[in-house]
């Protein structure tokens, strides 16, 4: 993740925006002044404290997966997922971030964890996030396995989830 800050001391996640999307969301009047309920607050930059040996693991960021939007407002994009955790949310911090959908909280929706110790994928929900559901069947806070080719449901999106590392490939160290 190449979290950077923009002129206006916002911090977006450059790997996915080209440009801080906090600055991009706000909408000003002739003056330069805020014009209200403009989504300029939606996008949340705080810092995700996160331990350092889940940074070592992606220092490399090879892809260990995918999660690719079949239905909703990010149809037809990729989003690749890495060894450790991968959040995803509306905040510009999340390693998944997707900003358009107001079901999906800002602050860590949800977040898919690959453990290449036991080459497995998972699925942790926030329990105070909407209900993410998996092939149809709705899961909750609890920690939930993934497995190639599964539909998940993240607000009012749908993804299927592709795995590359498995029994038949990992990474070399």
């Amino acid at each position: 993740m190449n979290l950077v800050k923009c002129p206006n001391n916002h911090i977006y996640n450059a790997d996915h925006y080209p440009s801080c999307p906090e600055c991009a969301n706000r909408k000003t009047n002739k003056d330069n002044i805020d014009i209200p309920d403009t989504n300029q607050h939606d996008i949340n930059t705080d810092t995700i404290i996160r331990p350092v040996e889940s940074f070592n693991l992606i220092k490399d960021h090879k892809p260990v997966g995918w999660l690719v939007c079949i239905e909703g407002a990010e149809y037809g994009k990729e989003f690749p997922l890495h060894v450790g955790d991968n959040t995803i949310g509306r905040g510009a911090n999340m390693d998944i971030t997707l900003p358009n959908d107001k079901e999906i909280s800002r602050y860590i929706h949800a977040k898919i964890c690959y453990d290449n110790q036991k080459i497995q994928y998972s699925i942790d929900v926030n329990q105070d996030a909407n209900a993410v559901s998996i092939n149809g069947s709705t899961i909750n806070n609890s920690s939930t396995i993934l497995n190639d080719r599964d539909r998940i449901k993240i607000g009012s999106m749908t993804f299927i989830f592709i795995a590359l590392c498995g029994k038949d490939f990992v990474w070399k160290e």
